[in-house]
């Protein structure tokens, strides 16, 4: 009886020395008592479990990979995931999980890439404050509001399942800008979303763009969906709204407005498959 014991020992250690070996991380630690997290050096976490009951902050100048790596988000309050600009976040084959009743937000400023991932429980999703995120092979799910959101920003979104959301991908940019010497150039947003299914409470892709602007305008609006399944909704499955006040004065106006639908299907919503309204004054 004492051999077996005995054996079962060894294999026992046999199996935490493993697991501890595949388990790994470099650069800065994860915090041991679940505080914030701030990342001040390149980082790499592989196959580990964390506990973040704080904010996550990636700094300028560094970047944070999580690989085979499960974050849980459980603090009480509001706290928030932050890739500051010039800062880079990889997410791959993880999992990031807010705990119900939670209120985590992610702000990216910097470059985010999340492929084969499972993502849950964000308040806003995933919000791209730069042109820098894409999404790949993953799922997002269980977020209040949508799960992703794009402030106007441009992204690539392949492969992915997004269900039990407010809204599946949103774009809003509402606001009137300062006008610095009668001159302004601003890009609009170009938005490729490929072999995806969202399901959704309210819209599948919302995208709502309006303002009043001034001088030399180079605007281009780009929505492709290519093989996108877009059902459940209350309203339209696709909207996509532009609503642009122009004062040209001594300056030029130059537009793109393309939407491409190709393959795929906006069916089994409340409201139209696809929604667009385009004005300019």
């Amino acid at each position: 009886m004492r051999r077996a014991i005995t054996l079962l020992t060894v294999v026992l250690a046999v199996v935490a020395l493993d697991t501890l070996a595949s388990a790994e991380w470099e650069g800065t630690p994860p915090p041991s008592l679940g505080n914030d997290w701030t990342v001040v050096s390149d980082t790499t976490l592989t196959g580990e479990e964390v506990y973040l009951a704080g904010d996550l902050t990636v700094k300028a100048g560094t970047s944070l990979t999580l690989d085979g790596t499960t974050l849980v988000l459980t603090g009480g309050g509001q706290h928030a995931i932050l890739v500051e600009t010039g800062a880079g976040l990889v997410v791959r084959d993880s999992v990031v999980s807010a705990a119900m009743g939670t209120h985590y937000t992610w702000s990216s400023y910097g470059d985010t890439l999340v492929a084969s991932s499972d993502i849950s429980g964000l308040f806003g999703g995933i919000q791209a404050r730069s042109d820098g995120l894409r999404v790949e092979g993953t799922r997002i799910h269980d977020c209040v509001g949508p799960a992703i959101e794009l402030h106007g920003n441009d992204a690539t979104i392949t492969g992915c399942v997004i269900d039990n959301v407010d809204v599946g991908i949103s774009s809003v940019s509402i606001d009137i800008p300062e006008v610095e010497d009668g001159v302004m150039i601003t890009d609009g947003w170009t938005v490729t979303i490929a072999d995806s299914v969202i399901t959704a409470r309210s819209y599948g892709v919302y995208q709502h763009w309006k303002k009043s602007l001034s001088g030399t305008l180079d605007l281009d609006f780009i929505t492709t969906l290519d093989n996108v399944e877009i059902t459940g909704s209350t309203n339209a499955g696709v909207y996509l709204y532009v609503d642009l006040y122009v004062n040209k004065g001594t300056g030029t106006l130059d537009e793109l407005f393309d939407f491409k639908f190709t393959g795929g299907e906006a069916s089994r919503n409340g409201g139209p498959g696809i929604y667009v309204y385009h004005y300019i004054k």
